[in-house]
């Protein structure tokens, strides 16, 4: 009787704890999600085309201002500076009012992909294999940069490597690029995407 009574108590401490646990959890989400009705305003913004609004909104997550509560920063929740960053520059890039802004957008893009923004990696790729997208209102739109295979093959992988949903997507890009490039560049475009990669995407390129 005495052990039995024992695996009973065991068994409540361990369903406590538990609950404990659940209960804290649920907590931090629902924290963050308060906290985040900012970030959630913004993307309101983007979905009626209220560029502008969506901008102001989300540039001060971009730019570093974190009003999450300091718990959920610290274990890693309901981080969204990069992701900011990411819409940010996909406003200026692709916003169909005629006000687009593909400098701005690259510079953010860039951000966001050292971040680790797969999004931003892949624009990236596309951009300096001058695969570019028209423009929103159906223009020919200017490289911004200098087309290069090999950064272009690095960003790719590195997207790649992140081992996400989009995979086979990238696969497929993986092969159009490197139909353009030499063994050589496609060794290097490697190398620099495992640096890159490694050094958790801030030492990404030449």
């Amino acid at each position: 009787m005495l052990i039995k009574k024992y695996l009973i108590i065991d068994g409540i401490k361990i369903m406590l704890k538990r609950l404990i646990a659940v209960a804290i959890f649920a907590m931090l989400v629902y924290l963050g999600f308060l906290a985040t009705g900012e970030y959630r305003a913004g993307q309101k913004y983007l979905d009626s085309k209220y560029y502008d609004k969506a901008i102001a909104q989300w540039t001060p997550l971009a730019e570093g201002e974190n009003k999450l509560p300091f718990i959920t920063t610290v274990i890693g929740l309901f981080d969204y500076q990069v992701k900011a960053q990411q819409k940010v520059a996909s406003i200026y890039m692709y916003r169909d009012d005629g006000n687009t802004n593909p400098e701005k957008a690259l510079e953010l893009f860039q951000l966001a992909a050292k971040g680790g923004n797969e999004i931003a990696q892949f624009t990236l790729a596309q951009e300096y294999s001058n695969s570019i997208s028209a423009d929103p209102q159906g223009k020919k739109r200017i490289p911004v940069y200098a087309k290069d295979m090999v950064l272009a093959d690095m960003w790719i992988k590195v997207a790649l490597l992140q081992k996400t949903k989009k995979s086979r997507k990238y696969e497929t890009y993986i092969r159009l690029y490197e139909k353009e490039m030499s063994a050589e560049d496609i060794a290097k475009a490697t190398s620099l995407s495992e640096a890159c990669y490694e050094s958790k995407f801030q030492n990404c390129g030449y």
